[in-house]
C-alpha cells in the first residue's frame, strides 16, 4: 500500500541608532531633519539578497540505564538583516522549529518501550536541515529536508519548502511567480511531469499522470526556485516507488511569458 503522509513539519534582531549631539535649537532642528531622511533612506532601501546563517537544535532521549532511545535535530536558517521582513521570515521559522519539536515527542513512549524490552542497537532518530536554493532579487527560496527513522528497515524521508519576497517578508504561491491562468499553468506543469512519466513508465506507478493531473496547479506548495527555473516536486511514494526518491520537474526561466516577476 503506498502511503502518501509527510511531516510537517517551521532572532529578533533589534535596531539601534546612535543619537546626534545637541549643539543649538537651529542646528539640531537641522540634525533632526537630516536623520529623518537618513532613516527614511534606509528603510527605502530594496534588499536584493541576503546572508544565511544557521541555528541547530539537538537533544537525545534516554533511558534510566543511559539507553539512548531517540535523538532529534533541528538546523533552521536564519537571515541577517534589521528589517520588518527578515524579522517576520525568520520568526515563521522559528514557529516552525517549535511545532517540529512538539511534533517530534509524540513517539517517544513508542522508542522508549522498544529500546527497553528489546535486544536492539539501534534508536529512533529525526534529523532535519535545509539548503537555499535561490537567494538573489530579491526573493529567496529555500527547500527543507528531514528524515525520520522509527527502527524499521529504512527510514522516511521528506520534504517541504518556502520562498519569500525579501523586502515585505511575504511569502510567495505559484500565482505570484507564474503568470497565465490557472488552467494554463497547470497545463505546463503537468507537461513537465508528463514528459518523465512517458519516457520511463516502469519507475512509475501506473496511475502517476492520473495524479499529477489532479493534484498539479496553482495551489500547489510544492515548489522552489533554482537559479534557472522554478522546480516542481513529488514526495517518495506519491508518483513512484521509494527507491526512485523524490521526483522533480523543472521549468525554465528562458520563457520570459511563463513568469510575472523577472528571477533570471
Amino acid at each position: 500500500m503506498r502511503r502518501r503522509t509527510y511531516a510537517k513539519i517551521g532572532v529578533v534582531c533589534a535596531l539601534a541608532m546612535a543619537a546626534l549631539p545637541f549643539c543649538d535649537v537651529t542646528a539640531q532642528a537641522k540634525n533632526e531633519q537630516t536623520q529623518a531622511v537618513v532613516m527614511s533612506t534606509d528603510k527605502s532601501e530594496t534588499i536584493t539578497t541576503v546572508e544565511v546563517k544557521s541555528k541547530t537544535y539537538k537533544k537525545e532521549y534516554k533511558t534510566e540505564d543511559g539507553k539512548i532511545y531517540k535523538t532529534v535535530k533541528y538546523v533552521r536558517p536564519v537571515l541577517t538583516g534589521d528589517s520588518e521582513a527578515i524579522e517576520k521570515i525568520n520568526a515563521f521559522y522559528e514557529k516552525k522549529q517549535k511545532a517540529w519539536v512538539k511534533a517530534s515527542k509524540e513517539d517517544l513512549e513508542d522508542a522508549k518501550f522498544i529500546v527497553e524490552n528489546n535486544d536492539v542497537d539501534g534508536y529512533y532518530s529525526d534529523e532535519y536541515g535545509y539548503k537555499v536554493k535561490y537567494n538573489k532579487n530579491g526573493y529567496i527560496s529555500i527547500l527543507g529536508s528531514g528524515y525520520a527513522y522509527c527502527m524499521g528497515a529504512h527510514g522516511t524521508p521528506y520534504c517541504e519548502s518556502h520562498t519569500f519576497d525579501l523586502n515585505t517578508g511575504k511569502e510567495l504561491t505559484v500565482k505570484n511567480i507564474m503568470a497565465g491562468t490557472d488552467k494554463q499553468i497547470k497545463s505546463r506543469i503537468v507537461s513537465v511531469f508528463e514528459k518523465k512519466i512517458k519516457k520511463d513508465k516502469d519507475m512509475f506507478f501506473p496511475d502517476a499522470l492520473d495524479y499529477v493531473k489532479k493534484t498539479a496547479g496553482v495551489k500547489n506548495k510544492n515548489f522552489y526556485l533554482t537559479g534557472s527555473g522554478i522546480v516542481f516536486y513529488y514526495q517518495q511514494y506519491e508518483i513512484a516507488p521509494y527507491a526512485a526518491g523524490v521526483i522533480t520537474g523543472k521549468i525554465p526561466y528562458k520563457t520570459t511569458k511563463y513568469f510575472k516577476i523577472d528571477l533570471r
